[in-house]
């Protein structure tokens, strides 16, 4: 199905649990600016592979794209910054199209607003400058 000239990824963590809900977690260490076009590649990618011909849409799992930053990704001092889509016009609808981006930072500042065990982990991933 593939042309051997598009770009390809190699998903660094790829599971699913008992509900079939798909979780794609990647390192990221370099700040780059195409995060946002990165993450919507990755959801993509994966969609491509979850549905036969003839399939029903309703039969596509909840799909998770997790990027561990060793950097602030948006600048904010947040742990956790996670994106679903909604509507401009009607800020309260959601497409609920089974999609969640979120990004972890090991820059974070804002302790209480996570849960503790996140901010246990993402120090013990980061990288020590």
């Amino acid at each position: 199905v593939y042309h051997p000239e598009y770009k390809g990824v190699r998903l660094d963590v790829y599971a699913k649990n008992e509900h079939n809900t798909r979780y794609n977690v990647e390192m990221q260490v370099a700040k780059k600016a195409e995060l946002g076009k990165r993450v919507r590649y990755y959801h993509g990618q994966i969609d491509m592979e979850l549905l036969l011909s003839g399939s029903d849409y309703t039969e596509l799992p909840e799909v998770y794209v997790i990027f561990i930053c060793d950097f602030d990704p948006f600048g904010k001092k947040k742990y956790r910054y996670t994106f679903t889509k909604q509507c401009e016009e009607e800020p309260g609808a959601q497409l609920q199209e089974g999609c969640k981006s979120i990004f972890l930072s090991t820059r974070g500042e804002n302790d209480r607003e996570v849960p503790g065990e996140l901010v246990s982990f993402l120090n013990f991933v980061k990288a020590d400058l």
